[in-house]
This record gives structure tokens, sequence and C-alpha cells, in this order.
């Protein structure tokens, strides 16, 4: 559960206890520790990419070491709310980004790195561990996310569910839109763009 008394925008950011004194605003994420949300007012996605050019500079030895790890290259993957709409502006919603996220992480099906929790889509780097499958992952962690939203939309805000109403062949609603982004990160410079 994201603390509450950290809340107070609409931008959430995944950060590690163990990195606290060496990333830039605290931002590094990681399996090793329980993930925390914290709230941050100004550009998210320029926090987000600070976080990434310190795990691609070539002083870092602690993120080359952290990311070698795994067989797996980091991989920075995007979901986004069908239509852009801002579903994840209450706080219960980030909630079950967040433990769906420790779920994953328990089960040592993936790192965690880094993410970010926006009111329409969230950010996320991390690294899919050996023995497990990249689109399997992220298959149900999507599944899992969208299954459990629309409950609490049925069961607390019908009308709000009714806008995610698309009657297509496979399913009546759909949270996330189809196709996320998922890039591999395969090397530093390309770490740096995304």
């Amino acid at each position: 559960m994201i603390d509450k008394s950290l809340m107070r925008g609409d931008v959430h950011v995944g950060f590690c206890e163990r990195f606290a004194g060496e990333t830039p605003a605290h931002l590094l994420g990681c399996s090793c520790c329980r993930l925390r949300g914290l709230a941050i007012t100004n550009n998210s996605l320029a926090m987000l990419y600070k976080t990434i050019e310190w795990l691609s500079s070539d002083s870092n030895n602690l993120a080359q070491k952290h990311f070698s790890i795994t067989p797996h290259h980091p991989q920075y993957f995007t979901a986004t709310i069908l239509e852009w709409k801002h579903l994840l502006k209450p706080d219960k919603y980030k909630d079950v980004i967040i433990d769906s996220l420790k779920f994953l992480v328990k089960e040592k099906r993936v790192q965690v790195n880094t993410f970010v929790i926006m009111s329409n889509h969230i950010h996320l780097i991390w690294q899919v561990q050996k023995g497990f499958v990249r689109e399997n992952v992220q298959r149900d962690f999507l599944k899992f996310t969208s299954q459990t939203i629309k409950r609490d939309l049925k069961k607390n805000h019908p009308a709000v569910l009714e806008k995610f109403l698309v009657n297509a062949k496979d399913r009546k609603y759909q949270i996330w839109e189809r196709n996320p982004l998922s890039l591999d990160l395969l090397t530093k410079r390309y770490l740096f763009k995304r």
C-alpha cells in the first residue's frame, strides 16, 4: 500500500530503500526490497529519465551489477488505460497496480527497477526472471489488474464501468489498451533513450 502521508499529487514513483543514498531523487526500486510509492509534484518523466540516466552511467558499477543478475535484459513497459481515461486517479487503483507488482516480485517473476503510475497510464522498467516468459508475465499483470479494477467498478461505480464497455468478441469491458509497449533495453545508450 502507498503510504498516504506521501501522496500530494497524482503521480507516484516507486523507489527502493536499499539505494536511498545512491540514486537521484531516490527513485530506484528493486526486488530485494519492498516496493513503496512516492508522490512527486514535478514532471514524472523527467524524474524517471534521471533514474534511467543514473542506471546507464558508465561510473555506475552498482547498476551494471544489479542488471546482470538475470539473463533477461531490463525492459521498458508502458500500459495505457482505454482511450487515455483517467481511471488510475483514485488511490485504491494505484494500490492495485502496486500490489500486483509486489506479488510478481514476491513470486520471483520480475525484478522491478522503477515504476511511475499516472492517472491514465503506467511506466515500468523491470526484468523478467529466468524461467518466465515476458508476454506471459505482462498478460498476467494486466489481466489481474483489470479484473480487480473491474470488480470494484462493478460494485462501487457502475456508471464508470459503462465507460469501458467494448462488447468485443472476447470481452464485454476493457480496462487497458491492447498491445502495450514493451522494449528491451539492450544497451546503456538505448536505456538512456527510454
